[in-house]
């Protein structure tokens, strides 16, 4: 088998298919952990829906910060 030439990606449908499975998951599962620590505090300190909004916008940002950086990497691995 030849390497790839140096710039170049070899295209692999295996990778091109779990990076596509897995960025829906990582996503979704940031925004629901953020939305769930907001509600847990909400229900101990009584500031209903405040903290659960709150966390709820910092699980989005967290969750479009790591598709960026996934994504942007070109790679699926992320790092620089």
């Amino acid at each position: 088998m030849t390497a790839s030439p140096p710039g170049r990606r070899r295209f692999d449908p295996f990778r091109q298919i779990s990076l596509a499975l897995e960025l829906p998951l990582i996503f979704v599962v940031e925004v629901l952990l953020g939305g769930l620590i907001g509600f847990g505090l909400d229900h101990a300190l009584h500031t209903k829906p405040w903290l659960t909004l709150l966390f709820g916008f910092i699980g989005f940002g967290a969750g479009m910060w790591d598709l960026i950086r996934r994504l942007g990497s070109g790679n699926g691995q992320g790092g620089a």
